[in-house]
Protein backbone atom coordinates (compact mmCIF):
# COMPACT_ATOMS: atom_id res chain seq x y z
CA UNK A 1 0.00 0.00 0.00
CA UNK A 2 1.11 3.45 -0.67
CA UNK A 3 2.23 5.30 1.96
CA UNK A 4 0.83 9.35 2.24
CA UNK A 5 2.37 10.51 5.41
CA UNK A 6 5.70 12.92 5.52
CA UNK A 7 9.01 11.91 5.49
CA UNK A 8 10.45 10.95 8.78
CA UNK A 9 12.86 13.59 7.97
CA UNK A 10 14.54 16.94 9.89
CA UNK A 11 13.78 20.26 8.76
CA UNK A 12 16.15 21.90 6.71
CA UNK A 13 16.78 25.23 8.59
CA UNK A 14 17.59 23.11 11.46
CA UNK A 15 20.30 21.83 9.75
CA UNK A 16 21.77 23.74 7.38
CA UNK A 17 24.31 25.23 9.37
CA UNK A 18 25.63 22.15 10.93
CA UNK A 19 25.57 21.12 6.31
CA UNK A 20 27.22 24.15 5.86
CA UNK A 21 29.95 24.08 8.31
CA UNK A 22 31.55 20.00 7.25
CA UNK A 23 34.21 19.34 5.25
CA UNK A 24 33.18 17.49 2.53
CA UNK A 25 36.45 16.31 1.49
CA UNK A 26 36.77 14.17 4.22
CA UNK A 27 40.27 13.72 3.83
CA UNK A 28 41.31 13.35 7.11
CA UNK A 29 38.73 13.62 10.08
CA UNK A 30 35.13 14.17 10.36
CA UNK A 31 33.86 17.65 10.74
CA UNK A 32 31.83 16.69 13.89
CA UNK A 33 31.34 14.75 16.12
CA UNK A 34 29.74 11.10 15.21
CA UNK A 35 29.58 10.20 19.00
CA UNK A 36 30.46 6.21 19.09
CA UNK A 37 29.17 4.91 15.74
CA UNK A 38 31.69 4.10 13.14
CA UNK A 39 31.06 4.29 9.16
CA UNK A 40 31.33 0.89 7.27
CA UNK A 41 33.99 1.43 4.51
CA UNK A 42 32.67 -1.04 2.06
CA UNK A 43 35.19 -0.26 -0.41
CA UNK A 44 37.99 -1.69 1.06
CA UNK A 45 36.51 -4.85 1.08
CA UNK A 46 34.95 -5.26 -2.82
CA UNK A 47 36.60 -3.42 -5.50
CA UNK A 48 34.66 -1.75 -7.50
CA UNK A 49 35.09 1.92 -9.56
CA UNK A 50 33.35 5.07 -8.39
CA UNK A 51 32.43 4.91 -5.07
CA UNK A 52 32.18 7.30 -2.94
CA UNK A 53 33.63 7.81 0.98
CA UNK A 54 30.93 6.46 3.53
CA UNK A 55 31.55 9.61 5.51
CA UNK A 56 29.25 11.34 2.92
CA UNK A 57 25.92 8.81 3.24
CA UNK A 58 26.78 8.76 6.87
CA UNK A 59 26.78 12.93 7.65
CA UNK A 60 23.64 13.02 5.21
CA UNK A 61 21.77 9.98 6.74
CA UNK A 62 22.55 11.70 10.20
CA UNK A 63 21.49 14.70 10.10
CA UNK A 64 18.44 14.88 7.50
CA UNK A 65 16.47 11.90 8.48
CA UNK A 66 14.79 9.75 11.86
CA UNK A 67 15.60 6.52 12.98
CA UNK A 68 13.34 4.17 11.38
CA UNK A 69 13.32 6.80 8.01
CA UNK A 70 13.61 4.49 5.08
CA UNK A 71 16.74 5.22 2.77
CA UNK A 72 16.70 4.03 -1.20
CA UNK A 73 20.13 4.24 -3.00
CA UNK A 74 18.34 3.46 -6.58
CA UNK A 75 22.82 2.67 -7.42
CA UNK A 76 24.28 0.90 -5.14
CA UNK A 77 27.55 -0.18 -6.42
CA UNK A 78 29.99 -1.30 -2.77
CA UNK A 79 26.78 -0.83 -0.58
CA UNK A 80 27.79 2.43 1.33
CA UNK A 81 24.48 3.83 1.48
CA UNK A 82 23.08 0.84 2.40
CA UNK A 83 25.29 0.10 5.20
CA UNK A 84 25.16 3.06 6.53
CA UNK A 85 21.76 3.53 7.02
CA UNK A 86 21.57 -0.22 8.71
CA UNK A 87 24.06 1.61 11.39
CA UNK A 88 22.06 4.12 11.84
CA UNK A 89 19.12 2.69 12.92
CA UNK A 90 17.08 3.46 8.99
CA UNK A 91 15.81 0.69 7.08
CA UNK A 92 18.23 0.55 3.42
CA UNK A 93 16.44 -0.47 0.02
CA UNK A 94 19.07 -0.77 -2.88
CA UNK A 95 18.94 -1.20 -6.65
CA UNK A 96 21.80 -1.78 -9.39
CA UNK A 97 21.94 -3.83 -12.10
CA UNK A 98 25.38 -5.27 -11.24
CA UNK A 99 24.99 -8.63 -10.07
CA UNK A 100 28.22 -8.44 -8.37
CA UNK A 101 26.91 -4.97 -6.47
CA UNK A 102 23.69 -6.72 -4.77
CA UNK A 103 25.32 -10.25 -4.37
CA UNK A 104 28.27 -8.12 -2.03
CA UNK A 105 25.54 -5.78 -0.16
CA UNK A 106 23.71 -9.09 0.47
CA UNK A 107 26.69 -11.40 1.98
CA UNK A 108 27.41 -8.48 3.83
CA UNK A 109 24.09 -7.51 5.36
CA UNK A 110 23.88 -11.38 6.36
CA UNK A 111 27.30 -11.35 8.14
CA UNK A 112 26.16 -7.93 9.75
CA UNK A 113 23.13 -9.42 11.46
CA UNK A 114 25.73 -12.15 12.89
CA UNK A 115 27.87 -12.63 16.30
CA UNK A 116 31.31 -13.88 14.92
CA UNK A 117 34.17 -15.05 16.92
CA UNK A 118 36.54 -14.22 15.36
CA UNK A 119 39.61 -16.66 16.70
CA UNK A 120 37.06 -19.79 15.66
CA UNK A 121 36.41 -18.20 12.30
CA UNK A 122 40.30 -18.01 11.80
CA UNK A 123 40.84 -21.45 13.43
CA UNK A 124 38.34 -22.80 11.10
CA UNK A 125 39.80 -21.07 7.74
CA UNK A 126 43.17 -22.09 8.67
CA UNK A 127 41.70 -25.80 8.77
CA UNK A 128 40.20 -25.48 5.14
CA UNK A 129 43.24 -24.23 4.02
CA UNK A 130 45.49 -26.97 5.38
CA UNK A 131 43.73 -29.56 3.54
CA UNK A 132 44.44 -28.21 0.19
CA UNK A 133 46.25 -30.11 -1.87
CA UNK A 134 48.74 -28.45 -4.23
CA UNK A 135 49.26 -31.70 -6.17
CA UNK A 136 45.76 -32.25 -7.24
CA UNK A 137 43.94 -30.35 -9.86
CA UNK A 138 40.39 -28.78 -8.25
CA UNK A 139 39.11 -27.56 -11.33
CA UNK A 140 37.93 -30.82 -13.12
CA UNK A 141 35.83 -31.11 -9.48
CA UNK A 142 34.15 -28.50 -9.95
CA UNK A 143 33.70 -27.87 -13.96
CA UNK A 144 29.72 -28.70 -13.83
CA UNK A 145 29.41 -25.84 -10.83
CA UNK A 146 31.04 -23.15 -12.34
CA UNK A 147 30.37 -22.68 -16.05
CA UNK A 148 32.69 -20.13 -16.27
CA UNK A 149 36.08 -21.64 -15.40
CA UNK A 150 37.60 -21.42 -18.93
CA UNK A 151 37.33 -17.79 -19.10
CA UNK A 152 38.55 -17.33 -15.65
CA UNK A 153 41.05 -19.59 -16.01
CA UNK A 154 43.62 -17.38 -18.24
CA UNK A 155 43.51 -14.53 -15.85
CA UNK A 156 45.49 -16.32 -13.32
CA UNK A 157 48.64 -17.78 -13.05
CA UNK A 158 48.32 -21.58 -12.99
CA UNK A 159 48.81 -23.05 -8.80
CA UNK A 160 46.84 -19.16 -8.55
CA UNK A 161 43.99 -20.66 -10.47
CA UNK A 162 44.63 -23.97 -8.46
CA UNK A 163 44.18 -22.55 -5.60
CA UNK A 164 41.68 -20.23 -6.35
CA UNK A 165 39.39 -23.95 -7.54
CA UNK A 166 39.91 -25.13 -4.23
CA UNK A 167 38.16 -22.42 -2.68
CA UNK A 168 34.98 -22.16 -5.08
CA UNK A 169 35.05 -25.97 -4.32
CA UNK A 170 34.67 -25.33 -0.16
CA UNK A 171 32.28 -22.58 -1.30
CA UNK A 172 29.86 -25.45 -2.65
CA UNK A 173 30.36 -27.50 -0.05
CA UNK A 174 31.06 -25.81 2.98
CA UNK A 175 27.85 -26.35 5.59
CA UNK A 176 28.78 -23.10 8.26
CA UNK A 177 27.14 -20.26 6.85
CA UNK A 178 28.85 -18.19 8.60
CA UNK A 179 32.30 -19.20 7.09
CA UNK A 180 30.90 -20.34 4.10
CA UNK A 181 29.72 -16.37 3.38
CA UNK A 182 33.16 -14.90 4.84
CA UNK A 183 34.77 -17.16 2.16
CA UNK A 184 32.49 -15.40 -0.54
CA UNK A 185 33.02 -12.22 0.39
CA UNK A 186 36.44 -12.51 0.73
CA UNK A 187 36.34 -13.80 -3.05
CA UNK A 188 34.67 -11.26 -4.54
CA UNK A 189 37.66 -8.94 -3.16
CA UNK A 190 40.48 -11.55 -3.98
CA UNK A 191 39.55 -12.52 -7.75
CA UNK A 192 40.48 -8.70 -8.98
CA UNK A 193 43.96 -8.94 -6.46
CA UNK A 194 44.74 -12.06 -7.43
CA UNK A 195 44.71 -11.38 -10.71
CA UNK A 196 48.16 -11.35 -13.06
CA UNK A 197 46.50 -8.39 -15.03
CA UNK A 198 47.52 -5.56 -12.99
CA UNK A 199 46.82 -2.46 -14.88
CA UNK A 200 43.16 -1.24 -13.87
CA UNK A 201 39.86 -1.66 -14.47
CA UNK A 202 40.15 -0.19 -17.72
CA UNK A 203 41.61 -3.71 -19.10
CA UNK A 204 39.51 -6.11 -16.95
CA UNK A 205 36.35 -4.28 -18.31
CA UNK A 206 38.08 -4.03 -21.95
CA UNK A 207 38.57 -8.38 -21.28
CA UNK A 208 42.68 -7.40 -21.80
CA UNK A 209 43.89 -10.76 -20.62
CA UNK A 210 47.31 -10.94 -19.27
CA UNK A 211 50.05 -11.61 -21.70
CA UNK A 212 52.28 -15.15 -20.97
CA UNK A 213 54.82 -12.75 -19.36
CA UNK A 214 52.89 -11.20 -17.03
CA UNK A 215 51.52 -14.29 -15.11
CA UNK A 216 52.35 -14.19 -11.71
CA UNK A 217 51.58 -16.70 -8.73
CA UNK A 218 50.04 -14.80 -5.99
CA UNK A 219 49.70 -16.60 -2.11
CA UNK A 220 45.82 -16.66 -2.11
CA UNK A 221 45.04 -18.56 1.41
CA UNK A 222 47.45 -15.63 2.99
CA UNK A 223 45.43 -13.24 1.37
CA UNK A 224 41.87 -15.02 2.33
CA UNK A 225 43.34 -15.01 5.61
CA UNK A 226 44.04 -11.12 6.00
CA UNK A 227 40.82 -10.74 4.16
CA UNK A 228 38.55 -12.24 6.25
CA UNK A 229 39.59 -10.74 9.38
CA UNK A 230 39.33 -7.27 8.16
CA UNK A 231 36.07 -7.73 7.08
CA UNK A 232 35.23 -9.48 10.59
CA UNK A 233 37.23 -6.73 12.15
CA UNK A 234 34.99 -4.27 10.45
CA UNK A 235 31.70 -5.01 10.56
CA UNK A 236 32.29 -5.76 14.48
CA UNK A 237 33.76 -2.07 14.67
CA UNK A 238 30.77 -0.65 12.81
CA UNK A 239 27.68 -2.87 14.78
CA UNK A 240 29.39 -2.54 18.26
CA UNK A 241 26.80 -0.18 19.17
CA UNK A 242 23.81 -1.52 17.61
CA UNK A 243 21.39 -4.19 18.12
CA UNK A 244 21.92 -6.64 15.39
CA UNK A 245 19.01 -6.80 13.02
CA UNK A 246 17.20 -10.23 13.15
CA UNK A 247 17.25 -10.15 9.02
CA UNK A 248 16.52 -13.45 7.32
CA UNK A 249 18.37 -13.80 3.86
CA UNK A 250 14.74 -13.73 2.06
CA UNK A 251 14.43 -10.80 3.96
CA UNK A 252 17.78 -9.18 2.58
CA UNK A 253 17.11 -10.11 -0.55
CA UNK A 254 13.79 -8.03 -1.00
CA UNK A 255 16.12 -5.10 0.30
CA UNK A 256 18.66 -5.49 -1.96
CA UNK A 257 17.41 -5.93 -5.36
CA UNK A 258 19.38 -6.61 -8.71
CA UNK A 259 17.06 -4.19 -10.69
CA UNK A 260 16.70 -1.46 -12.23
CA UNK A 261 15.11 0.91 -9.90
CA UNK A 262 12.13 1.74 -11.97
CA UNK A 263 11.21 -2.08 -12.25
CA UNK A 264 12.08 -2.86 -8.52
CA UNK A 265 9.15 -3.89 -6.74
CA UNK A 266 9.26 -0.68 -4.25
CA UNK A 267 5.75 1.26 -3.08
CA UNK A 268 5.35 4.68 -4.59
CA UNK A 269 5.68 7.31 -1.87
CA UNK A 270 7.42 5.19 0.44
CA UNK A 271 10.76 6.52 0.42
CA UNK A 272 12.21 9.08 2.98
CA UNK A 273 15.51 9.60 2.14
CA UNK A 274 17.59 8.59 -1.77
CA UNK A 275 21.35 9.31 -1.48
CA UNK A 276 22.78 7.95 -4.31
CA UNK A 277 25.76 8.93 -7.00
CA UNK A 278 24.85 8.00 -10.50
CA UNK A 279 27.09 6.89 -13.27
CA UNK A 280 28.60 9.49 -14.96
CA UNK A 281 27.95 9.83 -18.36
CA UNK A 282 30.39 7.66 -20.28
CA UNK A 283 33.23 7.31 -18.05
CA UNK A 284 32.76 3.72 -16.44
CA UNK A 285 31.80 0.03 -17.18
CA UNK A 286 30.85 -1.11 -13.56
CA UNK A 287 29.34 -3.90 -15.24
CA UNK A 288 32.48 -5.10 -17.23
CA UNK A 289 34.89 -4.08 -14.83
CA UNK A 290 33.71 -6.82 -12.55
CA UNK A 291 33.75 -9.17 -14.83
CA UNK A 292 35.81 -11.72 -13.01
CA UNK A 293 33.53 -11.42 -10.12
CA UNK A 294 30.94 -12.48 -13.02
CA UNK A 295 32.55 -15.07 -13.67
CA UNK A 296 32.78 -16.30 -10.38
CA UNK A 297 28.80 -16.22 -10.14
CA UNK A 298 27.60 -17.86 -12.94
CA UNK A 299 27.12 -14.87 -14.81
CA UNK A 300 28.47 -13.30 -18.41
CA UNK A 301 28.90 -9.62 -17.87
CA UNK A 302 29.18 -9.34 -21.85
CA UNK A 303 25.59 -10.24 -21.89
CA UNK A 304 24.34 -7.47 -19.20
CA UNK A 305 26.83 -4.33 -20.02
CA UNK A 306 23.79 -3.16 -22.62
CA UNK A 307 21.29 -1.88 -19.91
CA UNK A 308 23.81 -0.30 -17.83
CA UNK A 309 23.25 3.93 -17.92
CA UNK A 310 26.46 5.94 -19.35
CA UNK A 311 28.96 3.24 -19.85
CA UNK A 312 32.33 4.26 -21.09
CA UNK A 313 32.01 1.42 -23.99
CA UNK A 314 28.79 3.25 -25.48
CA UNK A 315 30.75 6.62 -25.29
CA UNK A 316 31.34 6.75 -28.99
CA UNK A 317 27.88 6.25 -30.02
CA UNK A 318 26.74 9.39 -31.58
CA UNK A 319 23.57 9.28 -29.60
CA UNK A 320 25.38 7.92 -26.80
CA UNK A 321 25.58 11.59 -24.74
CA UNK A 322 21.19 12.34 -25.40
CA UNK A 323 20.78 8.27 -24.49
CA UNK A 324 22.37 8.78 -21.32
CA UNK A 325 20.01 12.32 -20.62
CA UNK A 326 16.76 10.42 -21.21
CA UNK A 327 17.71 7.67 -19.42
CA UNK A 328 18.50 9.96 -16.44
CA UNK A 329 15.75 12.19 -16.69
CA UNK A 330 13.62 8.77 -16.86
CA UNK A 331 14.60 7.47 -13.20
CA UNK A 332 14.73 11.36 -12.06
CA UNK A 333 11.09 10.89 -12.35
CA UNK A 334 10.43 7.31 -11.12
CA UNK A 335 12.55 8.58 -7.98
CA UNK A 336 10.08 11.40 -7.20
CA UNK A 337 7.24 8.95 -7.50
CA UNK A 338 8.66 6.59 -5.31
CA UNK A 339 9.43 9.37 -2.62
CA UNK A 340 7.45 10.82 0.23
CA UNK A 341 6.40 14.22 0.34
CA UNK A 342 9.22 16.45 1.92
CA UNK A 343 11.85 13.57 1.77
CA UNK A 344 15.49 14.36 0.63
CA UNK A 345 17.10 13.85 -2.61
CA UNK A 346 20.60 13.86 -2.21
CA UNK A 347 22.97 13.28 -5.42
CA UNK A 348 26.74 12.73 -5.71
CA UNK A 349 27.46 14.13 -9.45
CA UNK A 350 30.71 15.19 -10.87
CA UNK A 351 31.81 18.49 -11.46
CA UNK A 352 33.47 18.96 -15.26
CA UNK A 353 35.76 21.50 -16.40
CA UNK A 354 35.28 22.95 -20.16
CA UNK A 355 39.18 22.99 -21.29
CA UNK A 356 38.14 19.70 -23.62
CA UNK A 357 35.06 19.76 -25.41
CA UNK A 358 34.13 16.25 -24.07
CA UNK A 359 34.06 17.75 -20.43
CA UNK A 360 32.06 20.63 -21.79
CA UNK A 361 29.56 18.39 -23.17
CA UNK A 362 29.42 16.36 -20.26
CA UNK A 363 28.73 19.40 -18.43
CA UNK A 364 26.08 20.59 -20.41
CA UNK A 365 23.80 16.89 -20.01
CA UNK A 366 24.42 17.34 -15.83
CA UNK A 367 23.39 20.93 -16.10
CA UNK A 368 19.79 19.73 -18.00
CA UNK A 369 19.83 16.41 -15.73
CA UNK A 370 19.52 18.65 -12.26
CA UNK A 371 17.08 21.15 -13.75
CA UNK A 372 14.90 18.42 -14.77
CA UNK A 373 14.74 17.78 -11.14
CA UNK A 374 13.64 20.93 -10.49
CA UNK A 375 11.28 20.56 -13.45
CA UNK A 376 9.23 17.57 -11.95
CA UNK A 377 8.74 19.44 -8.62
CA UNK A 378 12.11 18.72 -6.20
CA UNK A 379 13.23 21.60 -4.22
CA UNK A 380 16.92 22.83 -4.49
CA UNK A 381 18.16 23.35 -0.67
CA UNK A 382 22.11 23.11 -0.98
CA UNK A 383 24.98 22.29 -3.42
CA UNK A 384 28.12 21.29 -1.46
CA UNK A 385 31.88 21.35 -3.31
CA UNK A 386 34.13 18.48 -2.41
CA UNK A 387 37.87 18.05 -3.98
CA UNK A 388 38.78 14.38 -4.36
CA UNK A 389 41.73 12.89 -3.62
CA UNK A 390 44.69 13.68 -5.98
CA UNK A 391 45.78 9.92 -7.39
CA UNK A 392 48.18 8.52 -9.74
CA UNK A 393 46.79 7.90 -13.42
CA UNK A 394 48.20 5.30 -16.09
CA UNK A 395 47.37 4.64 -19.49
CA UNK A 396 44.26 2.50 -18.37
CA UNK A 397 43.08 5.32 -15.35
CA UNK A 398 42.26 8.41 -17.54
CA UNK A 399 38.78 7.82 -17.76
CA UNK A 400 38.40 8.12 -13.75
CA UNK A 401 40.56 11.77 -13.54
CA UNK A 402 37.70 14.11 -12.07
CA UNK A 403 39.18 16.14 -9.55
CA UNK A 404 36.11 18.03 -8.29
CA UNK A 405 32.09 16.69 -7.26
CA UNK A 406 29.17 18.47 -6.00
CA UNK A 407 26.72 17.24 -3.75
CA UNK A 408 23.21 18.48 -4.19
CA UNK A 409 20.48 18.39 -1.58
CA UNK A 410 16.72 18.65 -3.03
CA UNK A 411 13.50 17.92 -1.37
CA UNK A 412 10.10 17.13 -2.90
CA UNK A 413 7.59 19.58 -2.74
CA UNK A 414 4.21 19.05 -0.07
CA UNK A 415 2.33 19.47 -3.46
Amino acid sequence: MNSEENAAVAEYFKVKGILSDINWNFHQTLSFDLGSLVPFDSRKHLPYPGTYVPEIPFTLIELLTMPGARILDPFSGSGTTFFQSIILGRRPQSTDICLVSIEYIRSISFLFTKNVDRKSLASNIIKIISSYDQNHSYEQDIQTSFLYLDKLKPWYEANTFNMLCYLFSEVTNLKDEIVKTFIHVSLLSLLKNSSSQDRGWGCIADNMLPKKEQLKEKNVFRNLLSKVNQIAGDIELSVKDIRRQALTRDDISKLAANSDVRHAEIDKKSIDCIITSPPYPNMTDYITSQRLNYYYLNADPDKEKFNETGARFKRNRLDSNERYKIEMMSINHHLYDLMKPNGYLCLILPEFGIEIQRDQNRKKIIADIIENLEDIGFVKRDIFERILPSMRRSHNQKWASLEKEKIYIYQKSKL
